[in-house]
Parts: C-alpha cells; sequence; structure tokens
C-alpha cells in the first residue's frame, strides 16, 4: 500500500485518528478537512485511505494537506472495499482511537471534544469498545432514532435487534478492539456489511450511546447506502455470513420471531445466490424448522433477484 505523510510534522502519537475510507469523491473532502479544521480537540491525525481512486483524490489530500494543523496521511490501495480500507487503518494508525469519517459527511465542531469528554466519564472503560453519538442531514434532521436516555450504555446486538433503533450512528472506537476483530479479507470489491464486525464486538464489549448530534451526512447517489440495496447477488457471500453469525448470536440472545423468520429467509436466498445447494444452507441454520418454514421465501426472494439482476 503506497503511503505518504502530509500536512503539519508528525511528532507524538496523537490520542484520534480520524479515518477516511475514499473512492473517486476527491470533489467532497474540502468540506470534510474544513470540518476537521473547526474541531475544539487537536489531539488528532487525519489518515486517507484511498481506495483506488481514479480521479484527483491523490492531489486533493496532497493540497488540503499543506494548510493542514493537524497531520495528515495518504494510503492508497488498490479498489478492494471499504471494509479492506478499514483493516488497514485499524493496523497502521497511531491512534488510540480510530474515528471513521466518510467521505460524504463532515464533523460538528465540538464533536471529537465531546466523544472525549463522554468516554472520559465512563467509570470502567475496559469493557467498552466505543463512544458514539448520532448524526443529522445538512438541515440538521437526526437521523433515526435517537437513543432510549441521554447517555445509554449497550452493545451493537442490542441496539439493533432488540431495541431496534434505526439510523446511522457516528463515534470512535479503541484501536485495540478493531485489531482484534478485523473484517474478513476474502471479500474483494464487494461490500462487506460492518455489522459482522459489530456484532463479534457485541459479544465483549459494550458501547456508550449519548443523544448528541456530532456528524453531518449526505448520502450520494453513488454511495454504498444506495448501491447496497441493488446488489444482492454480487454482495451474497458477505450478507450470508453476516446472517449466519446473527443466528447463532440469537441461541443466546432475544430476537423477535419475525425478525428470526426474515433472517432465516434472506440465509436461504443469499445462500442460493453463493451457488450452495439447499442441504448445505440447511446443515448451517441453528434452526431447522425455522429455517425450512422460511424456505419458500428465500427461494422467491432469490428468484426475484435473478428477474431483476439478470446475470
Amino acid at each position: 500500500m503506497a503511503a505518504a505523510a502530509l500536512g503539519a510534522a508528525v511528532t507524538s502519537a496523537p490520542l484520534i485518528t480520524v479515518c477516511t475510507p475514499t473512492y473517486d469523491r476527491a470533489a467532497t473532502l474540502p468540506r470534510l478537512h474544513e470540518s476537521l479544521c473547526a474541531q475544539t480537540f487537536r489531539d488528532f491525525e487525519w489518515l486517507v485511505v484511498d481506495d483506488g481512486s481514479t480521479d484527483d483524490t491523490a492531489a486533493v489530500v496532497a493540497s488540503l494537506a499543506e494548510r493542514s494543523p493537524f497531520p495528515v496521511v495518504y494510503r492508497r490501495q488498490e479498489n478492494a472495499g471499504k471494509h479492506i480500507a478499514l483493516n488497514h487503518a485499524a493496523a497502521t494508525c497511531r491512534g488510540t482511537f480510530l474515528a471513521v469519517l466518510d467521505s460524504d459527511d463532515w464533523y460538528v465542531p465540538s464533536c471529537l471534544e465531546r466523544l472525549k469528554h463522554h468516554w472520559d466519564r465512563i467509570p470502567d472503560p475496559s469493557g467498552f469498545a466505543e463512544v458514539q453519538g448520532l448524526c443529522a442531514d445538512e438541515q440538521g434532521r437526526v437521523l433515526g432514532d435517537p437513543y432510549p436516555s441521554d447517555v445509554f450504555d449497550s452493545d451493537y446486538y442490542t441496539l439493533t435487534q432488540v431495541l431496534r433503533l434505526r439510523g446511522d450512528r457516528s463515534g470512535m472506537i479503541r484501536v485495540d478492539v478493531l485489531r482484534a476483530h478485523p473484517f474478513p479479507d476474502t471479500f474483494r470489491g464487494v461490500y462487506v456489511p460492518e455489522a459482522i464486525v459489530w456484532n463479534r464486538i457485541a459479544r465483549s464489549y459494550r458501547i456508550r450511546g449519548v443523544n448528541e448530534v456530532v456528524t453531518k451526512k449526505e448520502y450520494l447517489a453513488a454511495g454504498i447506502t444506495s448501491a447496497g440495496r441493488r446488489r444482492a447477488a454480487a454482495w451474497a457471500g458477505p450478507r450470508f455470513l453476516q446472517l449466519r453469525e446473527l443466528l447463532e448470536m440469537a441461541q443466546t440472545r432475544p430476537l423477535s420471531r419475525a425478525a428470526r423468520l426474515r433472517a432465516y429467509a434472506n440465509l436461504s436466498r443469499y445462500g442460493l445466490h453463493e451457488g450452495r445447494g439447499i442441504t448445505a444452507i440447511g446443515a448451517l441454520a441453528p434452526e431447522r424448522a425455522l429455517w425450512a418454514a422460511t424456505l419458500p421465501v428465500g427461494a422467491a426472494l432469490y428468484l426475484r433477484d435473478r428477474a431483476r439482476e439478470p446475470l
């Protein structure tokens, strides 16, 4: 991976590495950079992982770094996906925490200061991996559900599967935890749901969530959020892995019957897209009766995907 240190002189290791995985988003980086320059907390570096961009991302980052009051590190990899970029970031960053800031997002000025403030108030942080806040759109409207209380301790599985909170979150996570829970690198050039890693981390660590907007977001048409809804066949492998691990966790954690049925139907759907036989899929289902009951639905979803996205 090509790397370059830019911007302010690199001295001691910063507390936070702000990581931006990016692909062909040179036009949005100046807004992001401006929000970093406005941060009220200064002990951070900016790590840009360029996922094989074909635009002038490298030149834009170099130009921004010339006026940065903080260290800037630029790394370039062959196009492999955001998950590979995050693995590289966790492995090479200098910070104690990694804060992922996507290329079409930007921080409010107090973001890093407030995240550190709330982390420092956890009585025993050894059992916590992350502190996170809310996201809002350009008009300041919160995207998704707030936490049940202004300061709320939980874990990713509970937040998403039990409380069923929806919407993006933004925060900083311990680098040592990420290094111990890397994204699967067997999938290249496809979208890998971050839920795979967050659910694995949820087995051992909690999250402190706060009802404060720390990040603004803009969903661009060519981004992962929009593309992910159209690529069932292409991204079947990671989806199958995510669902299989979710259903395994559900053997010891709460999960509603409706959610179980949806998960089992989609397990068959994505397993068929992967080319797995029905017997092979069923062998990996923790609850064979529920899987068998949803198999017709899963097969119908698979056929619908094939009709929409012919091979």
